[in-house]
Order: C-alpha cells, then structure tokens, then sequence
C-alpha cells in the first residue's frame, strides 16, 4: 500500500517537472518580450521629450536674427542642441542617434511650425536569441510660434524723469523689443504724457527700419503730464487699423503713475457759478469789469473797464463768484460774446446774457496739477498730438478767440463749465469710481466738476478703465492688456503711485477683483522700483511668446 502511494506521488513529480519545463519555453521569451518592451518604451518616451524639447526651443527662438533665413538657421541649431542634450549618443543603451535636421514651415497666416525628427537603434537583451539586436524608434516633435502685432504704451511723463526712471525704461523697452522677430512680428510704439506721440509707426521691419525701434526709444525725453485713455485709445486704432485676427493683437501699456490728463469735447462755461479760483492775477482780457474784480495797482478810479481791472480769484483752494468765459463765436461777421454791446448799445450782462452766445465746444487736453488732491491747479487746453517725442504737450488749441486760456493755460476752469460724460474716443468718465459734481445750488449741478484735480483724476481713471474695457471687447481682433506699473519707494503720497486695482481691471489679469473669461485675460506686473524695470518687461515678453507658441 505504501509503495503504491510513493509511485503515485514520483509520477506526479515528474509531470510537474515536465510541465514547469514547457512552460519554461513559452514563458521565458514572453518575460523577454516584456522587459524588451519595457526598455523600448523607455526610449522612445526619452526621444519624445528631446523631439519636443527641441521643437519648442527652435519655435521661441524664430526672433533671432535680422533676415527669416538667419531665423530658420538659428532655429535649426537650437533645436539640434537642446535634441543633444535630453538625448546623447548611448543613451539608456540606444545607438545610431540620428541628430535631426529641424523644418520649419509656414503653416497657416503668420504662423511658422517647427516640426523636429529623431531616431535611434534601442538594444534588444533577451530577443536576441532569436535574431533581434536592435530596435528602430522614431519620434516627431512639433511646435507653433504665432506672430504677434505690439503696440507699446510707454508713460515719460514728468514723475519719470524726477525719480530717475526714464532711462532705465527705455533700457528694460530696448531689451523687450529685443526678444521678437523682427520681419514677423509688429511692434509700434505711442509714447504719451500730456499729449501723446506716434513715436515709432507699427511695422515688421522694426529692427532694420531708419531710424530703427532703439533709435527712436533712446530719443524718449520724461516730462509733462500722463494721459492714459488717449494712449490706449490711440493704440487701439492702430491695432484695429492692422486688422489681423489671427495673430495675437497686443497693448504693452507702461505707466508710473495716474491718470492725470485726459482728451474730450469740453462744453464752454455759459454761466455765472461758484467754483475754486484757477491762477494768478491779471487783467488781461478781463471782460466786463463786474463780479471777483479790483482796480489794478497803479491805476486810479473805480473798475469800470478792463484795462483797469484785475480778476481776484487767484487761489485755487478757495470758491468765487466765476462769470461766464470770455470766449467768443464768430457768425457771419460777428463776434459774439456774453458781454455785447449791440448796435442799438444794448448791453449784456451775467443776469441778462447775450442770447446769441452760444459758442460750441472746445476739443483739447485737460491736465490736473499735483497728484489729484482736493484742491489744486487746472490746466489746458492742449492740442491732442505733442509735436514731436520730446514735447511735453501739443499746442494750446487754435480755437481760443477771447478765452482766458488763450493768455494762460492757468485759466481754463473760467472758460471751460464742466468735464463731459465721455471723452473724445467715447469712453466714459463715469464708471466704478463715484465721481464729484458740483452741489445742487451750482447751475451745472449733476455735472462733473472741472474745477479740482480729485475730480478730474476720477473722472481720467474711469476714462482710462472704460477705454481698456471697450478695446478688449472687440471680439474680430481681440486685444489684450499687458500692464506694467512702476512704483516709487520713495514717495509719501499714496497718490504719487500708480494705481495697482485699476491695472489689473485694465489687464483683465486672473487676479482682477472682477477678472472675466469672456474677453481676453491678460496680465499685470509690478515693478516696485526702476533696478526691476527690465525683469518686468522680460516676464511680460516671456508670457507673451509663451502664449503665441
């Protein structure tokens, strides 16, 4: 009986054996097959990322060089080495590494692709008992780099050269400019301060052109006010007149401080209220001698005309009984004012005007004095266009017949009743800031005061936000914001900063208190002083080519 069940038990044995040994030979080349696999895998997913390493390399370095030839070739070259280097010769085993030679193509309206091919030999271990040595893998890596249209918005206002910035932002503009291609790319620049200026057209050849883009930024001079919904509203028809959609439309607007000046169709003051004085004494055009008047020094008798009368509404921190502005309409060949006599010699006076004064508006620059306090200086009117790159502000506007601003742009608030609900480009003065307007005992109450500079300096932030609004909701070329602030450690006035909530409104940046994802988002960098200017604008370049990749 035991015998019998140790017989049974050795068959038994033997089968196992038998069977682990077939087994043997189907299993073992399946283990091979796996851990080939699994280094074949291995390789390939290596060639993979140095394919693609080097197609992204080549498509951010498509702006180097002056000519497309010398661009393609230094894209050629920077793909094989960053290729080179995720993938040598031998890596993880694999031989024949075929270095590609990198195409680049133009696959749709301004937009270039790098298409990157590699291959190489992996080893085999356990396949090569039957044959195999070696394993082809190929790999392909593409990358895109869209075109872009610029246009740079660059602040040289006064506070610019006082706190020693002006040249450090043109070096950091110069380096930006730097990192695009010249020959695809547009870039133009708008530099503004009271007025602004077409300082650098928008064009391809922004490198090669005479005098080219560094040229024309190592010419910028800082001084004057800083009026920031023209700029922007200027940049904008500049981009729409390009009228690209499918590249990417963008306004680099630089600033280091508020909104201090702003261009509209200013009503003329027709009537006779109470607002703050607006300069220093004088008599000239004084007209009639009636209301804030006394007889000027050296001269004797009561005020009875204007060559004898000076106008006493000299501080602007304190309100006077303002008559009509002295403007005068020409109809026909009449010049009318509010204070006539006719040919009959009616006269005509602050209570009874001139029926027939009725002059229209005047179109300029209005520019605050001082960083928008309660009280302070008002000045204009100023031609929109600044003569040249160095011109604070344009001309005092030709249409100034018998305005007081025409003897000194100190006297604007006696011509001009009150700032319009929108500026000259249709952006609203109004907005997500409450404005101030003038009480309900003025004529002009509800309507927004022209007479302080906390009042214009709201009114010129909404323009500025509602321009940026209006721009980025132009859904055929979509416009986005790239905004640069620049702050001053050493000011002690909070308003001697730029306004940081209203850049990111303008950018539409993601961390905007009212970021929306139905126009597009762009971005706000903060440089705390001039020494970080540079890597500000180099962020902004590096997420600008990272998107049009």
């Amino acid at each position: 009986m035991g015998s019998r069940l140790r017989s049974k038990e050795l068959r038994r044995k033997g089968m196992a054996v038998i069977i682990t040994a077939i087994m043997l030979v189907f299993v073992i080349p399946v283990v091979g097959l796996a851990i080939d696999a699994a280094v074949l895998y291995t390789i390939k997913a290596r060639l993979q990322t140095a394919v693609d390493a080097g197609a992204v390399a080549a498509a951010r370095t498509l702006n180097k060089g002056l000519t497309l030839a010398e661009q393609a070739g230094n894209a050629q070259l920077k793909a094989q080495a960053y290729f080179q280097a995720n993938f040598p010769e031998g890596e993880l085993g694999a031989t024949q590494v075929t270095v590609p030679t990198p195409d680049v193509s133009e696959s749709g309206f301004r937009r270039r692709t790098v298409t990157v091919q590699g291959s190489a030999m992996a080893p085999t271990y356990f396949m090569r008992v039957f044959g195999y040595t070696k394993t082809p893998v190929r790999a392909t890596g593409t990358a895109s780099r869209r075109d872009v249209n610029i246009i740079m918005v660059m602040d040289r206002s006064g506070s610019m050269q006082n706190t020693g910035s002006c040249t450090p932002m043109k070096e950091a503009a110069k380096d930006f400019v730097s990192l695009f291609a010249n020959g695809r790319d547009r870039i133009g620049i708008i530099t503004y301060s009271t007025s602004y200026f077409n300082a650098f057209p928008h064009t391809m050849d922004f490198m090669t052109a005479s005098p080219n883009i560094n040229t024309v930024i190592d010419s910028i001079t800082c001084t004057g006010g800083t009026n920031s919904p023209t700029a922007i509203s200027e940049a904008y028809n500049q981009i729409f007149a390009i009228d690209e959609p499918g590249v990417m439309n963008i306004i680099l607007f630089f600033t280091d401080g508020l909104p201090s000046a702003a261009t509209a169709s200013w009503p003329v003051k027709r009537l006779t209220d109470v607002r703050y004085g607006y300069g220093p004494n004088s008599s000239s055009g004084v007209n009639p001698p009636t209301g804030n008047y006394v007889v000027s020094t050296g001269s004797s008798g009561p005020c009875t005309n204007s060559s004898n009368c000076r106008e006493q509404v000299s501080s602007n921190s304190n309100t006077y009984t303002v008559p009509p502005s002295p403007c005068t309409h020409t109809v026909g060949s009449t010049n009318y004012s509010w204070y006539q006599t006719n040919a009959s010699g009616t006269k005509y006076l602050q209570t009874s005007p001139n029926p027939n004064y009725t002059p229209a508006n005047k179109t300029g620059v209005i520019v605050y004095a001082g960083n928008g306090q309660p009280t302070g200086g008002t000045i204009g009117l100023y031609q929109a266009l600044a003569p040249s790159i160095s011109a604070a502000s344009g001309n005092v506007i030709t249409d100034s017949n018998g305005c007081r601003f025409a003897s000194s742009v100190n006297y604007i608030r006696r011509d001009i009743a009150y700032a319009p609900s929108s500026d000259l480009y249709g952006n609203s003065m109004r907005g997500y800031i409450s404005v101030d307007e003038y009480p309900g005992s003025n004529p002009y109450s509800g309507q927004i005061r022209v007479d302080t500079p906390q009042s214009l300096m709201k009114a010129f932030k909404n323009a500025t936000y509602n321009a940026a609004v209006r721009i980025r909701g132009d859904t055929r070329i979509q416009p986005v914001f790239y905004n640069i602030g620049l702050g001053n450690p050493n000011a002690t006035d909070p308003l001697d900063q730029p306004d940081t909530d209203l850049l990111l409104r303008m950018s539409n940046d993601s961390t905007s208190p009212e970021y929306t994802d139905t126009q597009p988002e762009g971005m706000f960098v903060f440089a705390p002083d001039n020494t970080q200017l540079n890597s500000a604008f180099v962020r902004v370049a590096s997420e600008i080519l990272r998107i049009a990749n």
